[in-house]
């Protein structure tokens, strides 16, 4: 929130209220690193025990659906960045324009991956598949936590989607003019909560990619 904004909030009550919310959410994000840790940690224990079937993965793995996802989530971190600068300046035209963009680039991002996985699937490369149990355990292993770690950050990312969405409805349906100086700044404060669950999810990505992907 910028110093007007917080200058703005002028009762013991309101602050208390507002860093009530930071909290909570710093908490939930926590909790979220937590759960991509442990799953980070499952893919090292058995990479330790299948180092040659996990090189062997990755290194059949296409780099370019990884690049572009990498690409297009960068982006979006610039762009959310971008929606909340312009909304603490009440310039609610840009906010709304870069709030869509990221929207956008999230919802692309989905789309790669869903071709990604698709054609994965058409050969056989997914857990329990006839095809997969003729390979070695390690193998199996890293389809497993492949789909396992994939499938929990794209539902992230859905997530995130569905509540920049719900921000920008309730963005719309009230005009500036009669949106109270209280309302106002709660609403750049859930902004900027949902600007923080969007970064991690894309430093989640950036630990995602080179172990998938890249190291091999």
């Amino acid at each position: 929130m910028t110093m007007e904004a917080s200058e703005a909030i002028s009762s013991p009550m309101e602050q208390d209220k507002y860093s009530d919310i930071r909290i909570k959410m710093w908490i939930f994000l926590f909790t979220d690193i937590l759960l991509f840790g442990g799953l980070f940690l499952v893919y090292g224990f058995y990479h330790s025990r299948f180092p040659e079937d996990f090189h062997f993965c990755t290194g059949n793995m296409s780099t370019l659906p990884g690049t572009i996802i990498t690409l297009l989530l960068l982006t979006s971190s610039i762009t959310m960045m971008l929606s909340t600068k312009h909304l603490e300046k009440q310039n609610r035209k840009y906010s709304i324009l870069f709030l869509w963009i990221t929207l956008g680039l999230g919802f692309l991002s989905l789309v790669i991956r869903y071709y990604e996985w698709l054609a994965k699937i058409r050969i056989g490369l997914f857990p329990d598949s006839i095809v997969l149990q003729q390979h070695t355990p390690g193998e199996n292993a890293f389809y497993g936590i492949y789909y396992l770690t994939n499938g929990i950050h794209a539902l992230h990312i859905i997530i995130g989607m569905i509540a920049l969405f719900i921000l920008w409805a309730k963005f719309i349906r009230k005009p500036k003019e009669t949106t109270s100086e209280e309302r106002e700044n709660l609403y750049i404060l859930k902004v900027e909560n949902t600007g923080l669950f969007w970064q991690v999810i894309i430093i989640v990505w950036m630990f995602m990619f080179p172990i998938f992907y890249l190291i091999s």
